[in-house]
């Protein structure tokens, strides 16, 4: 403590304050744009600092402007507190302001010089002890709190925090509602209280929305509304309306004067819902955004639909698409999978943590294992009709598919996603990658025929893989004709895979004899540009 009673200049001191300052008004501190409530209007804050300004000054600014309709913030700064290294350096900035900008009027601050600097009336400026105090006039499009009510709330504020002591330049405040004694028309209000700006216990509502946002269509939210006051005022059997556009629900308030709706978010196109609430002589309207925060895979040429698994072939990756419309500030954090890594930004290593700008879409790349264990492999694929379809006709040309053509085992992956917004609030989503093998076309050499392989393919299939046997051979075809049936059953399998949601590029073949030389045929000409990996 020094001689002219204020604490030392402290950073987090300031920053007290203007959190202190904030939460009068409804709002919350935070580095970055926080939404809040005032008088039924939507708003963002923003508290900015510590800066270090001239002389060693430490600065704090508070951002009060409203959201624009794409969620960003606009309008000039409304407050500004500077700390001195003293008093003198304090009032020497203040006199210097009023050189450079001229005072268009000059009073008393609770007893501290104040003026209206600049010929438009633009700022209310007072200093106290070591400190400098600065009001910008609000917007005229901007419903903000008066430029002298919150002058009052950052000086009472300041008395709370320490700023201000009960020596020296003193605000006298015994019962620590923020309102001084020569104010105080309601004195020993208990601590917490919510006092007006004589220190009486305030009449008011609460609202509280939980979640505070929708992301999906069918997401519910609780919105709480409680009347609060004098502790002898009787707050129940009050009815309390809830209106949006032409749906109304009205209840009627239990003995703590609290009422709870229960909205839904069930227009998909709709970025906000915006709800009116009237009881007694109040009337609020709140904003609940619609943050559509969610992932999904790339989307399959075949179907036209997202894809919902991919086959782990040591080669293949597929996107996660993640739409981040109505989130313009924030962290998005990856969670590394159990199988597989997540890569971004062209990066092969795991992805981390990915600032969030405003675009609608982050595009990362899933890579699955190279091979998947058996005992990874016990969930069951339902196939649809297309994939039934194109089984019934390989069976009909000559496949030959174990149990008819049984679609493979999978493993299912969840792939999970934190946002963390500016101010502290995190949001988890997740998408579910199905994993496959890739499967084996069994490849006959001359003479064979389905029975050549038939004792292996039973193996195969017990150890959960998906073998395929064809016929290649009929007696009269040349070899790069078989290469071209095997290509095309390469992409059967393939299209069967895809029918099933599965993206896929590549194949697994055995063969021997000629049965061996086809798939190298394939590699090493026209047939098809992939599908077969040599080895």
């Amino acid at each position: 403590m020094n001689s002219t009673g204020l604490h030392d200049p402290q950073e987090m001191t300031i920053k007290h304050v203007l959190t202190e300052t904030g939460t009068a008004f409804g709002i919350g501190p935070g580095s970055h744009c926080t939404y809040a409530s005032y008088q039924g209007n939507t708003f963002c804050v923003e508290i900015i600092g510590p800066e270090r300004g001239e002389k060693g000054a430490i600065r704090y600014g508070l951002n009060y402007p409203l959201l624009d309709k794409r969620g960003y913030c606009t309008g000039k700064n409304l407050a500004w507190i500077y700390a001195w290294n003293s008093e003198a350096a304090a009032k020497a900035d203040m006199l210097q302001q009023i050189k450079l900008w001229g005072a268009n009027s000059k009073r008393t601050f609770h007893g501290k010089m104040a003026f209206g600097i600049g010929s438009g009336k633009t700022i209310d400026a007072w200093q106290a002890g070591r400190f400098t105090f600065m009001v910008n006039n609000p917007q005229p499009d901007l419903p903000t709190p008066s430029k002298m009510e919150f002058a009052e709330e950052l000086y009472r504020n300041g008395a709370i925090s320490g700023l201000f002591t009960d020596t020296g330049n003193v605000v006298h405040d015994t019962d620590r509602d923020g309102v001084p004694n020569e104010r105080d028309k309601c004195p020993g209000t208990a601590p917490g209280t919510t006092v007006d700006a004589n220190g009486c216990i305030k009449r008011d509502i609460w609202i509280s929305v939980s979640p505070d946002h929708f992301s999906r269509t069918g997401d519910i939210a609780q919105i709480e509304v409680r009347l609060v006051g004098d502790s002898t005022e009787n707050f129940s059997g009050k009815t309390v309306l809830l209106e949006n556009g032409k749906e109304k629900q009205g209840k009627v308030t239990d003995s703590s004067g609290l009422v709870k709706f229960t909205v839904k978010h069930s227009d998909k196109n709709r970025a906000s819902y915006s709800y009116r609430i009237r009881t007694e002589r109040f009337t609020r309207t709140i904003t609940i955004p619609v943050i559509q925060l969610e992932a999904a895979l790339e989307k399959n040429p075949l179907t036209g639909k997202p894809y919902t698994g991919i086959i782990a072939d040591g080669k293949t990756g597929i996107k996660i698409i993640i739409n981040t419309t109505g989130v313009y500030k924030g962290l998005l954090m990856v969670k590394k999978p159990s199988l597989g890594t997540i890569q971004c930004n062209g990066s092969t290593a795991q992805c981390g943590t990915i600032p969030l700008t405003g675009s609608k879409q982050i595009i990362l790349n899933y890579f699955p294992p190279a091979y998947l264990a058996k005992s990874y492999l016990k969930e069951k694929i339902i196939p649809g009709k297309e994939t039934r379809q194109i089984v019934t006709d390989a069976i009909n040309t000559g496949t030959y598919y174990l149990n008819s053509g049984r679609p493979p085992l999978a493993t299912r992956v969840p792939v999970e996603f934190t946002c963390k917004y500016p101010d502290g609030r995190t949001s988890t989503f997740a998408v579910n990658i199905l994993l496959t093998r890739p499967p084996v076309l069994l490849v006959h050499g001359f003479t064979g025929g389905r029975t050549t392989w038939g004792k292996l393919q039973t193996y195969l299939g017990g150890e959960k893989f998906d073998p395929v046997i064809d016929t290649y051979y009929s007696g009269n075809q040349g070899i790069h004709a078989q290469s071209k049936s095997l290509s095309i059953n390469i992409k059967r399998e393939l299209k069967r895979y895809r029918s099933m949601g599965l993206k896929g590029t590549r194949v697994d073949v055995i063969g021997h004899s000629m049965g061996g030389l086809l798939p190298e045929i394939i590699f090493r000409g026209t047939h098809v540009s992939r599908g077969i990996s040599e080895s």
